[in-house]
């Protein structure tokens, strides 16, 4: 008889399983027994919290313990049900490698140092619901083979899910990520998971305010499995993520200038402002991710902000040096007359001046009644004919010039023609451009 090839970690020999060379806590014999087992997990729990590559055959309970010293259980498989139900990990926790083959339980549990759940398995159903993490928790490339809740969890510090996979999905709802950043990059979810404010808010605070948020890279399949419910987004990153199916539903997104100079904003995503950062600026793959947001939004019949997505899809396109010089000018005009379509106070402003100017240049130029011969010494802005003003004709003919609907009774002199011309051509395209923000705003 010898020791256990884990002897550092039990202190026993290979008595239990001596051709494997392990004891009764590291055999990996399923069917070994479970009273001597039992008995030697006693003897083990009271002088040391080290339980790494240690087989538990049945349900195991470790609810309401408090370990005093941070706790290993990496590589570890627990054969039947986990319950770690209001535990206290003082020093935090380490199931790196773990295996949970019949639920995990570990709600109201409290993780006051960091706990590392690399490259668990959870096999069946696990429920992490009101743990509070007061470190770092660190679920990387975890795999959630059944429901996982984390509804009303607390993250004090930053939390990760990069490379896990949500194979039936998941429930965040009331979560809160209070500090750090919050990472779910690389992530698969393969069923529904949903991240939802509280019931009792609207705008909840499950990423706070100083909180970066990433869904990078993040595979979602069906296309409508992840769900943003009363989520504020403001600082959430989807780099290649496509958004297309995914639902959004009462979330706060980035607020976005509508210009440098303009006071009025429009919802944009946060990826555009980690663009100013960066010395490769990706313009090309944030503009997909407008687009698809854009159709997102589309979909759901919320038009105002596809408009704003919309915007940020063409903004996109405009700044990308890669966009052809003739393409980009026709989207500066088109950003300058409308915003992209989508605003309609700029068109009203650029048809107001073109009404203006127009009736200047007629002024200037001179503008006769049709069949009427202008005296010699005219003074056009001065005049009076038949007691109207020729400046309230000027401006009656600009706005039926404008409006294509060819004004006969005023014949414009000299380069007033050529006033004319191009009052008809802005005209229109101004005016319906108004026409069409407006329709954009206000469709249902």
């Amino acid at each position: 008889m010898s020791n256990c090839k884990h002897f550092a970690i039990c202190g026993l020999t290979d008595e239990a399983d001596p051709e494997a060379g392990l004891c009764i806590l590291h055999s990996q014999k399923p069917d070994k027994a479970q009273e001597a087992f039992r008995k030697a997990l006693d003897s083990h729990r009271a002088k040391s919290v080290d339980y790494r590559l240690v087989l538990f055959p049945t349900t195991i309970f470790f609810g309401n313990t408090v370990f005093e010293k941070r706790c290993n259980f990496s590589g570890a498989v627990f054969s039947e049900i986990a319950d770690f139900a209001s535990a206290t990990f003082s020093g935090g926790a380490d199931f790196n490698g773990t295996s949970f083959k019949e639920g995990a339980v570990f709600h109201n549990a409290v993780f006051d140092g960091d706990v590392h759940f690399t490259m668990s398995m959870f096999t069946e159903r696990a429920s992490f619901f009101d743990v509070s993490f007061h470190g770092e928790a660190q679920f990387y490339s975890v795999t959630f083979t059944k429901e996982v809740s984390f509804a009303g969890a607390s993250f004090k510090k930053s939390g990760s899910f990069a490379g896990s996979t949500f194979h039936m999905g998941g429930d965040f709802t009331g979560a809160r990520f209070e500090q750090g950043d919050a990472t779910f990059t690389g992530s698969s979810f393969l069923g529904r998971t949903r991240f939802s404010s509280p019931p009792d808010e609207s705008v909840g605070l499950l990423f706070a305010k100083d909180v970066e948020v990433a869904f990078r890279r993040v595979r979602v399949d069906p296309p409508d499995a992840l769900e943003f419910i009363g989520v504020d987004l403001s600082k959430c990153s989807f780099w290649e993520t496509d958004l297309r199916g995914m639902r959004f539903l009462g979330v706060q997104w980035v607020r976005m200038p509508w210009t440098r100079l303009s006071k009025g904003w429009r919802n944009g995503i946060y990826d555009e402002v980690l663009l100013r950062a960066q010395e490769i600026k990706p313009y090309a793959k944030v503009e997909t991710l407008y687009r698809q947001l854009k159709k997102n939004y589309e979909e759901q019949r919320d038009y105002e902000r596809a408009g704003d997505f919309h915007y940020g899809e063409k903004e996109m396109r405009l700044r990308n040096p890669k966009t052809s010089p003739g393409l980009r000018l026709f989207l500066w005009l088109y950003k300058c007359a409308s915003g992209y379509g989508e605003r309609w106070l700029p068109p009203i402003v650029w048809s107001l001046c073109l009404l203006l100017l127009g009736s200047a240049g007629y002024l200037y130029c001179g503008l006769r009644v049709a069949g009427r011969l202008l005296p010699f010494e005219w003074d056009m802005w001065n005049a009076v004919v038949d007691g109207v003003p020729m400046w309230v004709r000027s401006l009656l003919f600009s706005l039926r010039t404008m409006t294509l609907l060819k004004p006969d009774d005023m014949v414009p002199l000299g380069w007033g023609s050529v006033v004319q011309t191009v009052q008809n051509l802005l005209g229109p395209i101004l005016l319906g451009l108004a026409a069409l923000a407006i329709r954009q705003r206000l469709r249902r």
